[in-house]
């Protein structure tokens, strides 16, 4: 939600045929997630509210991808007041970064639609990945989400809203560079409508480690039969040294 002057009104949240009662503009995380959670029928619907003085107020949200079906989430702001006042809907596109020791170096690259940006540092600024993502065709205009309201985040994580675009966004894919180190480092991309069901991350695992698991599933009733065992052997995400070279001239 944005305005050039005091913002003001209320808003519908819609998902195909759908609609939600309005929506204060001044409305909380919590009560938007409520609002969400029944129109789409899910309980795993998680709300973040970040406020920026470049794009106003802004509900981060995700939820699993089946909650949806295949609507997709719009907004009337009909009833919204102030000048040039708007409320939208855009997609959010979010690079994770971590690794066990906080140990993280190297560069990755972003690809949308088959598009690359440069390298990528792991302590890029704000500004440097966003000019990378303006240098991609289908990306006409993206931000960077700030930290949660009355939060300071030291997280890594980048959150970019996509406001203008004609690329692809189901076909984004997060590229390691060969000189990507740290203790388990991992850089990934999360979908905007969050972590797809039943998918789980598993990390600070050691290198050519063995390791076993098994997955239960749950619900309100309790957990169902364990799977067999999962046995899981992390490789190098990145080329060993170089060795025996030789160089004629």
């Amino acid at each position: 939600a944005s305005s050039l002057t005091p913002i003001g009104g209320s808003f519908l949240i819609s998902c195909g045929d759908k609609s939600s009662e309005k929506v204060s503009v001044d409305s909380s995380a919590s009560d938007v997630k409520s609002v969400l959670s029944e129109l789409l029928g899910s309980t795993e619907v998680i709300v973040t509210e970040h406020v920026s003085e470049l794009i106003g107020s802004t509900w981060a949200i995700s939820y699993p991808a089946s909650s949806a079906g295949n609507c997709q989430i719009s907004i009337d702001d009909t009833f919204v007041s102030g000048k040039n006042a708007h409320v939208n809907a855009y997609p959010i596109l979010v690079v994770k970064k971590s690794s066990s020791r906080d140990d993280s170096s190297g560069d990755f690259r972003i690809v949308i639609d088959g598009q690359a940006t440069s390298p990528i540092s792991h302590d890029a600024s704000h500004k440097e990945v966003l000019q990378e993502m303006h240098k991609l065709d289908g990306i006409g205009l993206v931000d960077m989400l700030g930290p949660v309201e009355g939060e300071v985040s030291d997280s890594d994580d980048l959150t970019m809203i996509v406001k203008a675009y004609t690329a692809d966004l189901d076909s984004v894919k997060i590229i390691p560079e060969s000189n990507w180190r740290g203790t388990a480092p991992r850089v990934f991309y999360k979908p905007p409508s969050g972590m797809p069901p039943r998918t789980v991350f598993l990390e600070g695992f050691e290198k050519q480690k063995t390791y076993v698991a098994r997955a239960f599933a749950r619900n309100a009733e309790g957990f169902g039969p364990a799977s067999n065992l999962i046995k899981i052997v992390p490789t190098s995400t990145v080329p060993s040294e170089v060795q025996d070279i030789e160089l004629s001239f």
